[in-house]
């Protein structure tokens, strides 16, 4: 394209033999040349344009994106956070069932002793009762025996 340009200039003789003309024609190139570079211009501007527009359009959707994102990073933090908080309450009453457990045992090791003692006790009040052949309850027996042989 460029030789083409060059070979559209006027040669030196023609430049000194007529220099209205050349001077014209000299113009007309001038001319030329700048309506060519406005539309190179024109098509560089056009151009950078659209790369502008799709670059514009990619950063927003890339903003929506960081924000979408944010947004369910700080759902999941707070999610995090609130089991966190949950997993401690868990962990007291976990600890407070296991005090109320060892006083439960501690409570039932007591009563075990208590009804060992009372069974013992009762096993030896029981064994000291059987006065049947006591010689206290002698009367008892005499009377009884009179008072079948009365009654006969």
């Amino acid at each position: 394209s460029s030789k083409n340009e060059v070979s559209s200039l006027p040669t030196v003789r023609t430049l000194l033999g007529d220099s209205h003309g050349v001077a014209d024609s000299l113009s007309a190139e001038v001319n030329k040349l700048e309506e060519k570079l406005r539309a190179v211009q024109e098509a560089h501007a056009a151009s950078l344009a659209d790369k502008r527009a799709t670059y514009e359009r990619n950063l927003t959707a890339l903003q929506r994106q960081i924000h979408t994102t944010e947004a369910a990073s700080a759902a999941i933090v707070n999610e995090t956070h609130q089991l966190e908080h949950e997993n401690q309450a868990m962990l007291r009453h976990a600890h407070d069932l296991s005090s109320d457990n060892d006083a439960l045992r501690a409570d039932l090791v007591a009563l075990k002793i208590n009804l060992s003692s009372a069974v013992e006790f009762a096993d030896r009040a029981l064994d000291g009762a059987n006065d049947t052949e006591a010689e206290e309850l002698s009367v008892i027996r005499d009377l009884e025996v009179r008072h079948e042989a009365n009654s006969a």
